[in-house]
């Protein structure tokens, strides 16, 4: 019979970023918590050099995988090798803003009423300082991630937390035997999206999600790395997440929703008030997905970016109705959990 250890196990996928997961390493390495802290590296076929000496530097276990694969088959990697009773999942590229963060995630692990995940990101502020805690709903008429962002204040005691669709796998603990029992994450999400599939197949099985005020993490969202055509993987994983769960009649007509939308520039509703949250969703959406909101003045050139964008999307569309292999299956497909 399996038994846990009396440890988290701490999964950080990692592809080049060296600089940010040695911040995030020096960041886990202060925490003050009871339990043993152990720490899986997977380094997705890394070009920069020296991450499996910094790995051993901070006494970590590393594994290197023949070729990029993903964050999600990463993950699976460091459920396979994990053998405590809960796993926290850190992107390389978060910042800790306390050194109580995994302490307070094993807290409300245990007692926030059916918790299986707890964790989320938070948005600073130039001090560095919390504005906002957001959270993760998935809006089923679109199959896109909404995003809730709370403003942080004085009024909002410490141990607050909100019950969310998915936590972001960037800062997420979860106890192994749901991932085991959940057959890890979709390989399929070789860029982005599997936190939603994991998040939501979670809730399926009764579970709930919890974001808690100071369980969070500044998450960096670094461009290091990331794919020129990480727009397309975004539709292409939207898509399948839908096709997926509610089938094809459903996903076509929610397709075409989303381009009348994109044509109409009614995407992405900016936040008008506060900058801090205006800022960062211009930058998420520029620097990291590779989609430009901003109002354009000429009308020709709106126009060839809001049709480009369109077609991006049905280009994704036809590419998920090509490769529905494994669309049945839920989990992992090339990692065998257990």
């Amino acid at each position: 019979m399996y038994k846990p250890k009396q440890e988290i196990t701490v999964v950080i996928p990692v592809y080049n970023r060296k600089d940010s997961l040695q911040t995030c390493l020096e960041g886990l390495s202060i925490q003050t918590i009871r339990q043993k802290i152990r720490v899986i590296i997977v380094d997705d076929a890394s070009s920069q050099a020296g991450i499996k000496e910094l790995a051993e530097s901070f006494s970590a276990s590393y594994y290197r995988n023949r070729k990029r694969f993903g964050s999600a088959y990463c993950k699976n990697i460091g459920i396979l090798n994990s053998d405590s009773e809960f796993i926290l999942f850190l992107d390389s590229d978060i910042n800790f803003l306390s050194d109580t963060t995994v302490q307070t995630m094993l807290n409300a692990i245990y007692t926030l009423p059916e918790c299986a995940e707890v964790g989320g990101e938070a948005l600073v502020d130039s001090n560095n300082e919390v504005k906002y805690v957001f959270g993760r709903n998935i809006d089923l008429s679109s199959g896109k991630s909404q995003c809730d962002y709370i403003p942080i204040n004085s009024e909002i005691r410490g141990d607050a937390y909100w019950n969310y669709d998915y936590i972001p796998n960037s800062n997420c603990m979860i106890r192994r035997s749901i991932a085991i029992n959940l057959n890890g994450f979709d390989d399929a999400y070789n860029c982005i999206g599997e936190d939603k599939d994991f998040g939501f197949r979670v809730s399926k099985l009764g579970f709930k999600n919890y974001v808690v005020r100071d369980s969070v993490v500044h998450h960096k969202f670094s461009t290091q790395g990331r794919n020129k055509k990480t727009l397309h993987k975004l539709y292409k994983t939207q898509i399948r997440f839908y096709l997926r769960y509610f089938g094809l009649r459903e996903t076509i007509i929610m397709v075409y929703r989303y381009a009348i939308r994109i044509l109409l520039q009614q995407d992405y509703p900016l936040n008008q008030h506060e900058h801090v949250l205006n800022d960062f969703e211009n930058y998420y959406r520029k620097e990291v997905l590779g989609f430009n909101p901003k109002l354009i003045s000429s009308r020709i050139s709106g126009a060839y970016i809001r049709m480009v964008n369109v077609a991006v999307l049905v280009n994704a569309f036809g590419w998920n109705i090509l490769h529905q292999k494994g669309l049945t299956k839920q989990g992992s497909s090339q990692v065998v959990l257990g």
